[in-house]
């Protein structure tokens, strides 16, 4: 049996919502502001590609866990590219705003494994 082919989306939620992170990326706290509002954003928009029911309702553990998975994926592949050091500061970006997902939305809140692995 053929293993099914999975389709990335030609732009990601978190794209669509203006995250991007590193020199090209906002700042810090306008990145916040975007992630609050992919957060507690409360209906689908249509992404190709993008299964919106994974990111389940808004404000929900779904959403966060999904969020903070997405996140750690994108830090992680940087870390494993060759060019580490030029990478650097997305990679901080990443850590900074997985930081800030944490202790404004899951600590005291939710309870499923935040990504750390």
């Amino acid at each position: 049996m053929a293993e099914k082919a999975f389709k990335s989306p030609k732009q990601g939620v978190l794209k669509r919502f203006g995250y991007q992170v590193g020199a090209r990326g906002p700042m810090r706290r306008e990145r916040e502001k975007i992630l609050h509002r992919v957060f507690a954003y409360g209906g689908p928009l249509e992404i190709e590609g993008v299964d919106w029911a994974e990111w389940g309702a808004g404000e929900s553990p779904e959403r966060l866990h999904k969020m903070s998975n997405t996140l750690y994926a994108l830090k992680t592949n940087l870390e494993k590219k060759k060019e580490r050091g030029k990478n650097q500061e997305a990679i901080t970006d990443y850590d900074r705003d997985l930081e800030f997902l944490k202790t404004t939305y899951y600590d005291g809140r939710f309870e499923f494994h935040w990504p750390d692995w």
